[in-house]
């Protein structure tokens, strides 16, 4: 068997990141999960894994990477699928969704991957999708904007709750929890916040809320000045926040420079990642999460036995929502591949998309119930709002600062 030519496994170090499980012991479960293959002298399932490890937005796509990989381990620990070891091959789009284009058809071209998994950004997934549903490969993204599902998702699936649904659950929240009337956004630039700001204009009249300032900024922003301050002005009950990377963290310090820690902002899983939260300081504490967990006070039962699996593997707690995705995307496809693989040769993709169709698990991010029409999460009722508190990512009902 040919090894594929070009494997990225490495981590870039930047200041202020400290996300994933590190880099050599992140190294060492990637050996041991292409290690596995010599060890069985089975033909290896081949996964394609594209995230952003080096790029803007790696204070996700690390831990994204190193959830898949974590999840890699545990199945071959056990056997692999169908007696063959899975195995990763892995791509670093640093950033940039023409690269991620130039992956995909890479990647897809070869009929040895059975399907790809990652995609950091909603710009990546979106540069992408067209293509999966024209080569006929699944592709499972870690993504949340409504533009990602709008039209053609035969091929295309995601392991988080989509902003349609999520954005109902934050708006739901600040009005009849929170008791706010007024609201701002402060949304990033592209088709992440630019859906999600979409969806809330949509939505908001029906929570008896008020949009009082719509502020945008740039993923690569390190000064947010000037947009809060014009939000100040407005004096919203709450800001709601969408943000890819650390220019999260630089909202954070621009809302304690200028003494607004006193209005409440809520965003998206992205907030309580641990890069996130260790470069915000003390601007971290008291922002509101919108997830399907809360990475430090998970909920009793299945998700909480999942994200224990994890802490045994990985050595130490999830940095957040980002590993806990991979994670379920390389189980749901390993539930999938478990009846379609064959004892050797390649996967059919149509008959993968086909048992993806009928995927039912309960992991550690929600419920995944898909069909031929539903490739997410679309059920509002798993939102869970959490609460950033003494530096860690909790449930809003286990605050202890009420």
């Amino acid at each position: 068997m040919k090894t594929p030519s070009k494997i990225i496994c490495s981590i870039t170090r930047r200041d202020g990141l400290k996300a994933g499980i590190g880099l050599m012991a992140s190294a060492a479960l990637y050996a041991a999960t292409g290690g596995v293959a010599a060890a069985q002298g089975r033909e290896p399932l081949l996964v394609g894994s594209i995230n952003d490890v080096t790029g803007f937005a790696a204070a996700y796509g690390v831990p994204e990477r190193d959830g898949q990989r974590v999840a890699v381990k545990m199945i071959n620990d056990k056997g692999g699928i169908n007696g063959r070891p899975l195995q990763l091959v892995e791509r670093d789009t640093q950033g940039d969704a023409n690269r991620t284009v130039q992956y995909f058809e890479e990647l897809a071209g070869d009929p040895k991957i059975s399907a790809i998994v990652g995609f950091t950004t909603s710009n990546d997934a979106n540069a992408v999708k067209a293509l999966a549903n024209r080569l006929k490969t699944p592709m499972i993204a870690f993504v949340g904007a409504a533009t990602y599902t709008e039209g053609d998702v035969s091929y295309l699936y995601r392991v988080l709750v989509g902003d349609l649904y999520l954005m109902q659950g934050i708006l739901k929240f600040i009005s009849e929890e929170r008791g706010s009337k007024t609201f701002a956004l402060l949304m990033q630039n592209d088709a992440f916040g630019q859906g999600a700001a979409k969806v809330a204009q949509q939505f908001y009249a029906k929570f008896g809320l008020t949009l009082v300032a719509n502020e945008m900024f740039a993923p690569k922003d390190t000064d947010v000045t000037p947009q809060l301050t014009r939000i100040r002005e407005k004096k919203p009950d709450v800001i709601i926040s969408y943000g890819t990377g650390l220019v999260s963290a630089v909202i954070n310090r621009n809302r304690e420079a200028l003494g607004m820690l006193g209005i409440p902002l809520i965003g998206p899983q992205n907030w309580g990642e641990a890069a996130v939260v260790q470069a915000s300081g003390a601007g971290a504490e008291g922002v509101l999460v919108a997830s399907s967990m809360a990475s430090a006070d998970p909920k009793p039962g299945a998700q909480t036995q999942v994200i224990n699996q994890y802490k045994e593997v990985a050595g130490k707690p999830p940095s957040g929502a980002a590993p806990m995705y991979g994670m379920d995307a390389i189980s749901i496809l390993a539930q999938a591949l478990s009846k379609v693989a064959p004892a050797s040769g390649n996967v059919d993709r149509v008959k993968l998309k086909g048992a993806l169709d009928a995927t039912d698990y309960q992991g550690s991010t929600g419920h995944f119930k898909f069909s031929a029409t539903v490739h997410e999460i679309a059920d509002p009722s798993e939102v869970v709002i959490g609460i950033i508190e003494d530096g860690k990512w909790i449930r809003y009902g286990s605050r202890k600062k009420k």
